[in-house]
Parts: structure tokens; sequence; C-alpha cells
């Protein structure tokens, strides 16, 4: 047994013995205002509804400066009263339920948290409708903050959904309901994660986009990795299998150091493919890189908490002490 999975070993009998002592976790309430929203009727009832809920005007939907109010109600009005647009939302609705799978993910992420921050509290979850991007902020689906998460549910119907976000094929595998809960997760990250501004090399947004992934993975242990990376299984084991291919592409093409943002979004950004590397190669290789950095640190480290491994704002001193050489 590796000293990785000694280490997890070790951390399911502790996470066992401290469930066993340990007060349940508190139950999640998702406030449903998407059932709301579909049901308002006339523009004086949206009117209403926006005047009731001023945080999601304030977070979530198009501001004032976006539009002015009268916009974002003809723009509201005209999706929840239109034909198509409540067939495709009762669907939504019939496979999603009381969302209680979410519900439960929830619950546990954020006792898991607070078992790594003790101050932490849950922010409150409310899921809207947005006409998939229609009248939220920059097309979002999400909003996070320390509290209050926002959810545009129209956003996770499915794949195979009479309407879809508009984004290439590739990426819609992270508008599941099944994605939702660790892609809030590794937003969330961003909350504890240090960086060095100054430090505008590869290797940091690569380890900065690494500590995101295993945030999640901490929190959302039983998560599956092809779910919190957004790789199909075939990519996560294609990448496995060439990962001495993956490495000797970024030292030979030293990447590491590279600080041209066009080159560094070749290999952290959204792709179907790793072009440079072959089309069987995922995109964002990079991310999936500095995760492999971080997991090696992690198991030559083993005394470093995650809280600690993710104040540490060095991603040339995590690299270092990793040892990870494309093993």
């Amino acid at each position: 047994m590796n000293d990785r999975k000694l280490l997890k070993s070790i951390i399911a009998v502790l996470f066992l013995l401290a469930a066993c002592t340990s007060k349940e976790v508190s139950p999640i309430v998702i406030e449903r205002l998407d059932a709301e929203m579909i049901n308002l009727k006339t523009r004086a009832e949206i009117q209403h509804f926006l005047d009731k809920n001023r945080n999601l005007k304030e977070t979530f939907f198009l501001s004032e400066t976006d539009m002015s109010d009268s916009v974002l109600v003809d723009r509201i009005y005209q999706t929840v009263t239109n034909p198509a647009f409540k067939k495709f939302y009762n669907e939504l609705n019939k496979s999603a339920g009381d969302l209680g799978e979410v519900k439960t993910q929830f619950a546990e992420a954020f006792s898991q948290v607070q078992k790594l921050y003790p101050d932490f509290k849950p922010p409150k979850v409310k899921t809207v409708i947005s006409g998939l991007g229609h009248f939220s902020r920059d097309a979002a689906a999400l909003f996070v903050s320390d509290s209050l998460i926002v959810i545009s549910l129209d956003f996770y119907a499915g794949e195979k959904a009479t309407f879809v976000p508009s984004v290439p094929n590739f990426l819609l595998k992270k508008y599941t309901l099944q994605a939702l809960v660790p892609s809030i997760m590794s937003v969330l990250a961003e909350k504890f994660i240090v960086t060095n501004t100054e430090d505008k090399s590869l290797l940091n947004d690569m380890i900065v986009a690494a500590k995101k992934l295993e945030f999640t993975h901490e929190v959302m242990p039983e998560t599956p990795d092809s779910l919190i990376i957004f790789y199909t299984e075939k990519q996560l084991n294609d990448a496995e299998e060439h990962k001495n291919v993956i490495w000797a592409h970024f030292i030979k093409e030293k990447l590491l150091y590279e600080t041209n943002h066009f080159k560094k979004v070749k290999y952290i950004g959204d792709r179907p493919y790793t072009a440079e590397i072959g089309t069987d190669c995922p995109g964002a290789i990079g991310r999936w890189v500095g995760w492999q950095i971080v997991k090696k640190y992690r198991d030559e480290n083993s005394d470093v908490t995650l809280p600690a491994l993710l104040s540490n704002p060095d991603s040339q001193n995590i690299f270092m002490k990793s040892k990870f050489k494309g093993e």
C-alpha cells in the first residue's frame, strides 16, 4: 500500500470515529425560488418578486447598470410565460424532484468544511431560473459568496434536456445535477486559498487550480475525480497512462515558468483536448498536472494539513517539496 492510500485509510478511520461521536449533519434548506418564479403571471408580480428578493438583484440578476428595471422585468416575463420554457421547466422539475441528493451532498460537504475551518458558516442556498442566462449577470449559472449561493436551476437539466446552456458540447458535462455541488465547492475553495499575485507563471496557475480540486476532493471524498475535474473516465485513464509523455512535454517546452497569457491558456483553459500534446490529451491538462503535483506534495508532507496547504502562496515551494517528476 503506497503512502497516499495509507493516508486515505487513516483519514477514513478517523472520519468514522468522528462520525460516531459528533452530532448529525445539519439538514440543508434550499429555498426554491425557481418554483415561485415559474408561476409569476404578470409584470407587477415579477416586480414584487424582485422587490421582495433584493439580494438577487444585487448579486445575480442583471443590475440597473446593465439595464433598467423594466427591461429586467420584461426579460423575466418573456421567459416564465413562454409555453416552451414552461414545458422545459416541468421536465426539469420532474427530474430534479426535491433536490434530495443535492441537499445531502451540500450537508456532507459543509460538514467537512466545518471540520477543516470551525468558524465556517454555511451560506444560504437559493435556486432560481434565469432563462439559461438570459437575465443573469454574465449569463452566469451560479453565484457563490460567504453568505449566499444562488443556483440557476435551468442550467442543470442535463445534456439531453430540451434546452441546454449555450456552451460547446464538451462543456455540457459541467451542467448536470451530479456536477452541481462539486462545481460550487471548487468556487468556495477560493475563500480559503492564499495566492501570490506577483507570480504569473503557469506553474502558479496550475497549483492554484489544483488546490481547488484537492479541496473539493477533501470535502466530497465519495465523489469521483471525473466529476471534480470534469473529465470522462476515459480521459482520466488516458492522462494517467500517458503521464510521463505529458510531463515530458511540459519540461521540453519549458512551460512551468511560462508567463505568456496566450500560451498558458492553452494548458489551463477549457478546450476539448490539448492539441499541443495530442488529440487524446484532455483539455486543461495543466490543471490535471497541477493536481498530480499537489497529491504528491501531500504524500511527501503528510504532516501538512489541507488548510496549511491552501494558505501557502508559494507554488514553487510546493512543487519542490512534492518531488514530482512525472511519475
